[in-house]
């Protein structure tokens, strides 16, 4: 019964902890199209990762990013497209895209706009 409930425990935590993190995961991603540095990013590759949600795919990109006040740099970005605008996706189209100040490795795509 010890050792059971010593699991619960442990598991507990654990589970915690990782909820903890997605929730700050989440958060972050959701607030960066309303503070980040909006920016311009050129597609220079795209693999499909097989991925779906609600039948959109993800996509793995490799994009490279100009933002003011910067030289621009690569980024690997994986994202979940809607349908609508997957076949504008190709090699050389750009993308608005919103880049975390803090970390410009992290960026959201701006769909809405062409």
């Amino acid at each position: 019964m010890l050792i059971m409930g010593s699991t619960f425990v442990f598991v507990g935590a654990i589970l915690s902890v990782v909820g903890f993190m997605a929730s700050r995961w989440v958060t972050a991603t959701a607030k960066l199209p309303a503070t980040g540095v909006a920016g311009q990013a050129t597609i220079t590759g795209l693999t499909q990762t097989g991925v779906y949600v609600n039948r959109n795919p993800q996509v793995a990109m490799d994009l490279m990013v100009n933002v003011p006040g910067r030289a621009p740099y690569p980024v690997q970005h994986r994202e979940f497209v809607p349908m609508i605008v997957l076949g504008r996706l190709t090699n050389g189209a750009p993308l608005s895209v919103k880049v975390d100040p803090a970390n410009p490795q992290r960026l959201a795509v701006d769909w809405s706009r062409g």
